[in-house]
């Protein structure tokens, strides 16, 4: 696992610098996979790492809840 600073330093070399991601590789000595990884994560919630207090905040919804389940479709199919 990389830390957080290096990571830091992969947006800063992308945003700042303009650096093409294959160069921030190679400048940083890691994986081309682990820079879009992390440019990835960066577009999507604004951070290098996840947070795990709030993984269950930012994470994907369900796609149906009790609520929403027993709203919808219980009358015609029921809830599992």
């Amino acid at each position: 696992h990389y830390s957080k600073d290096l990571k830091d330093r992969v947006i800063y070399q992308y945003t700042i610098l303009a650096m093409k991601p294959i160069e921030i590789a190679t400048n940083l000595d890691m994986s081309i996979r682990v820079v879009h990884r992390t440019l990835q994560l960066w577009q999507e919630i604004g951070d290098v790492i996840w947070d795990p207090k709030t993984y269950n905040i930012r994470g994907r919804p369900t796609l149906m809840n009790e609520t929403a389940c027993n709203v919808s479709v219980s009358s015609q199919l029921g809830c599992f």
